[in-house]
């Protein structure tokens, strides 16, 4: 709710000559503070408009709860960096005929603008206060609420202190698409590459695999290896349609696979030399739509989603098919995109515009499978990228954005949503590496 409010202000034109703030204007941090005073609240009955309402009367708090009014929320914001400046109203005694001073209150702490820098939201916290707590500087000098400091947001109807506090997840991740990026687990982005992408994966050296799509500048898609600031050290120009996937391989080569009239997985080496090719046995007569995701297992073999064949084959290194599993019928266009052989032999499957998830046996059967249905609201949205994080959850990426701007959705096996990555703006995740889960980094071979 929070982000979304402060993004709008950037999307805002004021005045007959369409000014924008941040392009044309820079409102001090007291105006700024008070344009989210308006559209927090207004972000809030939006999105859950049988919930929450802004404040009509002098006794309203600044988000009120329809339902029940001891879950009505004061809003207090600053543009120090982690302050909220002695105010004695915070957590005082009630005045008849005003708003009580105690309950829950939503804390957020802002940049100011600096020259040829858009300033972002630095802390968000929520907690309650009892009006002793805050003593005679309230909010800025409570214990409670300098250790409860959130980077996220998305407060609903009825949720405490302990749902929202130290316990919440975070990611640190890679993303492919539209927008080829790191995203750190405050929700922005510290590193980006000026190209689209397919998919690719971070090595162990610090460099980027990426998989760029095909553009005026690469016709036919490239593979490229990139330092952090943006060097490319090593290259594989397509040959056909496009490249759709990059890999690094233990050996050091690297893993493309083409689209084409000759479809085919190729091993590149540190030269750019073609060292070895498997035909991919597909449908030639839409070339974006013959693969995806291909990956190449530790028995050597290649695991290939083949969308418009709608089948994912395992492949021989000479090219034999030594397992395949089709995707239902219905719903309609359930194509493959990601499939990741599982530690124990099953296979998991996005099926894009089908909006579903499946769980192939060894044998070809479904025997797992997560819907939109599973959901209070349809996260799905063209599910293509996926990651099976060490703990058993799934990261789904949703790449024609699912319901209120969800790019990404980690899931249990018991289909529980455990976390969100949700942003208004920009284009979908078309595939992402998870690379930290609560700043710890991931080290093992991520399953994606």
């Amino acid at each position: 709710m929070v982000t979304a409010a402060w993004n709008d202000i950037f999307k805002s034109k004021i005045g007959s000559k369409g000014l924008k703030i941040g392009v044309d204007i820079f409102p001090s941090g007291q105006v700024m503070g008070a344009l989210l005073h308006e559209l927090i609240p207004r972000e809030f009955a939006d999105t859950h408009p049988t919930l929450w309402r802004p404040e009509i009367a002098a006794t309203d708090k600044d988000i009120v709860s329809i339902t029940d009014d001891k879950f009505s929320i004061e809003l207090k914001t600053s543009s120090d960096p982690s302050q909220i400046p002695g105010n004695k109203s915070y957590a005082q005694t009630t005045t008849d005929g005003k708003k009580l001073k105690d309950g829950y209150y939503l804390v957020v702490n802002y940049e100011k603008f600096e020259p040829g820098k858009l300033p972002g939201i630095m802390k968000i916290r929520f907690g309650w206060l009892d009006h002793g707590d805050g003593g005679t500087n309230g909010i800025s000098r409570c214990p409670f609420f300098a250790a409860l400091t959130m980077m996220t947001a998305g407060i609903t109807a009825g949720m405490t202190a302990g749902a929202l506090g130290a316990d919440a997840i975070t990611h640190r991740f890679l993303a492919f698409g539209g927008q080829t990026r790191i995203v750190e687990a405050d929700g922005k982005t510290s590193w980006s590459f000026p190209e689209s992408s397919r998919d690719g994966q971070m090595l162990a050296n610090g460099n980027i695999l990426i998989a760029l799509s095909k553009s005026d500048k690469r016709p036919h898609g490239a593979a490229v290896e990139v330092t952090t600031d943006g060097k490319i050290v090593w290259e594989f120009a397509g040959t056909q349609s496009e490249v759709n996937t990059a890999q690094r391989l233990a050996n050091g080569n690297t893993m493309v696979a083409e689209a084409g009239d000759k479809p085919r997985i190729l091993e590149v080496d540190a030269k750019g030399a073609i060292v070895h090719e498997t035909p991919i046995k597909s449908q030639t007569s839409n070339h974006h739509m013959e693969s995806r995701m291909t990956r190449v297992l530790p028995n050597g073999n290649y695991l290939v989603p083949q969308l418009l064949d709608k089948v994912v084959r395992e492949y021989a290194p000479n090219g034999d098919i030594v397992w395949e599993a089709k995707t239902p019928e219905e719903p309609k266009d359930s194509w493959p995109f990601t499939a990741i052989r599982l530690d124990n032999g099953n296979t998991l499957v996005n099926c894009t515009h089908g909006n579903m998830v499946v769980e192939f046996d060894a044998k070809g059967t479904i025997v797992w499978k997560l819907t939109n249905a599973d959901f209070d609201k349809p996260l799905l949205n063209d599910p293509c990228g996926a990651q099976r994080l060490p703990n058993g959850n799934t990261m789904i990426c949703s790449y024609a954005i699912g319901d209120g701007g969800t790019k990404l959705v980690e899931v249990t096996h018991e289909k529980k949503v455990v976390w969100t990555f949700v942003e208004k703006d920009g284009p979908g995740i078309h595939e992402v590496q998870v690379l930290a889960t609560d700043g710890k980094p991931l080290t093992e071979r991520p399953m994606r």
